[in-house]
């Protein structure tokens, strides 16, 4: 009699080969033989991947292009486009055009841009409000600043405040004397509030100051952009602050100079070439690392002037800071990360900074220390913050680790998270990757040749799963931003069109199952919608063999003509034209205990199984991904009739013979949505 068994979640995704007979191992049960363009949902079910929608080629197809998310906040999200010394915009999964009345109405906004193309993989950015700071060994760092959806500007990051000095402050004594007393004026930028650097010097002989007849006047020119200016005067050889004044004038009756207020003093960390190679807003801080000149140096800028690195004497608290990683080893600062402390993530290790106190502890000049956490190097992909953790990709390029918060050391520590399915990154590393929290808390990972992964990361709920994705091409780039309730997911992606190379951005579809006419599970596809729509252009797939989804209905056998028009052989309404998907699930197989022990090694066999789907139509089901062996999922598509997205339990039964796995597998090969939610077998064991 057949004894049904259960696999309730696929939340350890695609497991390597080396781990399908480790029936002892509880990531096992929720594991996977293969995981083809399918994602791990965050409850741990299985759906196959929507498709995505062609926007435009790339403005220079000829050179790797890179997008880079721009989000001011979630109703203000860009995807830019980087190429060979230009980036477009995409808002609204659609090219930004100059506006009306623009002298280029209606052109396509084209951005010059100082990088090549060839190095855009290691461009580190930080972006804060409408700022972008970018840093690369090869340029000074460069700042880009959005004034509107079409007006994108440029500057290098000079490193000083945004106020001048004072020019022109004079001195008057109201006594005669023989005391020299010497000032020095700053200025309070009156939007930033930075503190320019001091006046030249200004001497006056006086009378010895007191507080009546004997005084000195500053006049200070007017400024517009000043809301104030601090005076200091001369003590010992430093100069101490004794007021602010909100006029264009001070006066001194012989203030006491607080030499512990001095004030700044230029410092350029980042001239002679040292460009920076990583950055961070941290604690109202901008802190860059992996200097040209200084690979292991960090500096940090005064606090809430990032562009400021000046320092006083003597330093305080909100002065910038610099420290020094260099511990044996000089490996390069490639990445920095704000979590609850900075960490540092170089080429050859990880590296927490704080204050001396511990995690909690702010950064200042006056408190700095760092504690190497591991000798893992990081590569030069950007890691990516999870909450309050982090994921790497380690210096080789084909590990991925996590980093999280550990009360017990105060520190960092973290998990190798591909280790279970190492088999997808065997002679390739990870180009790019970006994370869409919503829907299901997944990472996308572009891979060296052109190959797609997914890490579907939820650690609460223990779903840490990998599955792999291909298309009629090559990924190059991605990059996520929001979408209302979801996070878009945009790639750029290497195709061959009637034999010549393309580049393409596309975007993900949103997985949508109903009603059926609006799915969406072809790639590079363009959806039309009309009345009796019996032929349409899609120019970018000329030549394509292409299938289509006609309200509802599968079309195969469809070839683009070489000017791209598809002529359908039934019209319809809603008309979904792209390339095919192919997506492949298999169990690892059954385990359970018979009369005389294991049922591993035995000859067993699956008369039946029992899906439980959610949103599914189509489909096959079978022993093994063989489509002599595969069954159809029933019911049928009804001509003109579309039937919709099942959810609930569907029985099959099934072809298979007798062997030693007892695997379910299940292949989707049309253009709708399958939705797997657990997988339950009745399995029949030899008694041998």
């Amino acid at each position: 009699m057949p004894i049904s068994t259960i696999q309730p979640s696929f939340a350890a995704g695609e497991l390597r080969p080396d781990m399908h007979a480790r029936v002892d191992f509880n990531r096992w049960a929720v594991g996977l033989h293969t995981a083809r363009n399918f994602i791990i949902r965050a409850t741990g079910g299985a759906a196959n991947r929507p498709g995505t929608e062609f926007l435009a080629p790339a403005h220079d197809e000829s050179h790797a292009v890179r997008l880079l998310p721009f989000v001011f906040n979630d109703d203000d999200a860009y995807a830019l486009e980087f190429g060979e010394g230009h980036f477009r915009i995409y808002r609204d999964f659609a090219l930004v055009l100059y506006p009306e009345g623009h002298a280029q109405e209606g052109e396509v906004v084209v951005v010059d841009s100082p990088f090549a193309s060839m190095d855009l993989a290691k461009l580190k950015f930080e972006q804060s409000g409408d700022r972008i700071r970018f840093t690369h060994r090869a340029y000074a760092a460069r700042v880009l600043t959005r004034h509107d959806h079409h007006d994108w500007q440029w500057e290098v990051e000079d490193f000083i405040p945004s106020i001048a000095a004072p020019v022109g402050v004079t001195a008057s004594a109201m006594a005669s004397g023989s005391k020299t007393y010497k000032y020095v004026v700053t200025a309070t930028d009156k939007d930033t509030g930075e503190e320019s650097l001091p006046s030249e010097p200004v001497s006056v002989v006086s009378a010895v100051l007191n507080s009546t007849s004997a005084t000195v006047t500053l006049t200070i020119p007017a400024n517009a952009a000043a809301d104030g200016h601090d005076v200091y005067r001369e003590n010992n050889g430093l100069y101490g602050w004794i007021g602010r004044t909100e006029t264009t004038s001070f006066t001194d009756t012989n203030i006491e100079a607080d030499t512990t207020t001095t004030p700044p003093k230029e410092k350029l960390p980042f001239a002679d070439g040292n460009n920076p190679l990583s950055l961070a807003e941290h604690d109202q801080r901008m802190v860059y690392g992996g200097g040209a000149n200084k690979p292991e140096a960090i500096e940090g800028s005064r606090t809430g002037a990032y562009a400021n690195f000046f320092t006083t004497t003597p330093q305080a608290d909100d002065d910038a800071y610099s420290y020094n990683l260099g511990r044996g080893r000089v490996y390069e600062i490639r990445h920095l990360i704000s979590l609850n402390a900075l960490i540092a993530l170089t080429a050859g290790s990880v590296w927490q900074v704080t204050g001396k106190s511990g995690s909690s502890d702010t950064i200042s000049p006056l408190s700095v220390k760092a504690r190497r956490m591991n000798n893992r190097g990081s590569s030069h992909v950007p890691p990516l913050v999870i909450g309050e953790t982090a994921l790497y990709v380690q210096a080789r390029g084909r590990t991925v680790w996590d980093l999280n918060y550990s009360l017990e050391i105060d520190g960092y520590t973290g998990n190798n998270l591909s280790v279970l399915a190492s088999h997808l990154f065997k002679n390739r590393t990870i180009r790019e990757w970006a994370y869409a929290e919503e829907p299901d808390s997944v990472i996308w990972t572009v891979m060296s040749d052109g190959a797609l992964l997914t890490l579907s990361y939820l650690r609460e709920h223990q779903v840490i799963a990998w599955t792999h994705h291909d298309t009629d091409g090559e990924f190059e780039s991605v990059c996520t931003i929001p979408d209302g309730d979801e996070d878009a997911v945009y790639f750029v992606v290497r195709r061959t069109v009637n034999g010549q190379p393309r580049r393409f951005v596309e975007r993900l579809a949103r997985r949508v199952a109903k009603p059926i006419a609006h799915a969406w599970f072809l790639d590079c596809a363009l959806r039309f919608e009309g009345e009796e729509i019996g032929a349409v252009s899609v120019p970018h797939l000329a030549g394509c063999d292409v299938v289509a989804l006609v309200d509802g209905n599968v079309v195969r056998g469809l070839t683009a003509s070489a000017e791209g028009l598809v002529t359908l052989p039934r019209k319809g309404a809603v008309v979904l034209v792209g390339l095919p998907i192919s997506a492949d699930l298999m169990t690892l197989g059954v385990n359970f205990d018979t009369r005389t022990g294991t049922v591993q090694g035995k000859a067993v066999t699956i008369p039946a199984v029992l899906l439980k789907l959610e949103e599914s139509r189509g489909g096959w089901v079978g022993p093994a991904l063989d489509d002599k062996k595969l069954i159809e999922i029933k019911p049928k598509p009804i001509a003109d009739a579309p039937q919709e997205a099942f959810t609930g339990d569907y029985r099959q039964s099934m072809l298979g013979g007798w062997s030693t796995r007892g695997q379910v597998a299940i292949r989707q090969k049309d253009p709708l949505p399958f939705a797997l939610l657990a997988a339950v077998p009745d399995v029949e064991a030899s008694s041998g």
